[in-house]
């Protein structure tokens, strides 16, 4: 019985000095890691936030001078800027002497008087039929006039199926949504007859005005803008006895109706 013991106590020490334990022998086995192949740790670089974006505005003045100081007098000419020109605002868009400070698509900046711009990101649409104007988005509330056929108009908020709308010269209304076009054909026939209608009686640029109209005739020859212009072959203008840039009349004894006093118009968004 005792040698025996001793035979197994034995055995014993014998396997815990070959080192049988798990950890031991995975220990022993690791593999030394020589300096020359250690790896460098990589620490990514600081995350930079990205420039921030510029506010944007739309040229809302049938034509507008750039200038390259902010200043009425002393201020120098560098550009005529057209209506639906997009833009982005400097310098926070602080005003400066009644002009901000903007950027050009093509990079180039200077100054436009505040009143020559509608800012924030706005929808430029255009009225194929005949439709009214009211003082608020409830077809209840006093019609301001009526929307000719081919006027530009600029989406300046939306209420449900209404839409707050700026006309080329400055009247502010509500239309439904259902009553004007995003057709980019159809923008771009009134649009081009927008700027014959700006550069016709202009000195020296008669010609340039009507290359600008049949240029729009070739381009489309079925749109409905010309068409209710009179502008294409067979076509006779439609007349409008009232229209929205000539407010109705009111009732006797009833002031007039207030139109959108000068300055730019911040967008709702």
């Amino acid at each position: 019985m005792i040698r025996n013991s001793c035979v197994a106590a034995g055995a014993l020490v014998l396997l815990i000095g070959l080192g049988c334990s798990p950890k031991s022998d995975s220990a022993s086995t690791q593999p030394a890691v020589s300096p020359a192949t250690a790896q460098p740790i990589k620490i990514p670089p600081a995350e930079t936030a990205p420039p921030a974006k510029l506010p944007a505005a739309v040229i809302s003045a049938g034509q507008a001078a750039l200038k390259d100081a902010a200043d009425e007098k002393a201020g120098k000419w560098k550009s005529t800027l057209m209506r639906g020109e997009k833009v982005q605002l400097l310098d926070d868009g602080r005003p400066q002497n009644g002009f901000l400070h903007i950027k050009l698509s093509d990079g180039s900046d200077g100054f436009v008087t505040e009143r020559a711009l509608l800012v924030g990101e706005v929808d430029e649409v255009v009225a194929l039929e005949e439709k009214p104007l009211f003082a608020r988005p409830d077809e209840a509330a006093p019609r301001l006039g009526k929307v000719t056929v081919g006027t530009l108009l600029f989406v300046t908020r939306q209420q449900d199926a209404w839409a707050e709308v700026r006309l080329p010269k400055g009247n502010v209304g509500w239309m439904k949504g259902t009553d004007f076009s995003r057709d980019a054909d159809e923008l771009d026939a009134a649009r081009s007859v927008f700027r014959y209608d700006l550069l016709k009686d202009q000195k020296n640029k008669k010609e340039q005005a009507e290359q600008i109209l049949n240029e729009a005739i070739a381009r489309h020859p079925s749109s409905a803008v010309l068409k209710a212009g009179g502008y294409l072959p067979g076509s006779e203008k439609i007349e409008s006895p009232e229209n929205a840039d000539q407010p109705a009349s009111q009732p006797a004894g009833q002031k007039p109706l207030p139109t959108e006093p000068p300055g730019p118009t911040p967008v709702n968004e």
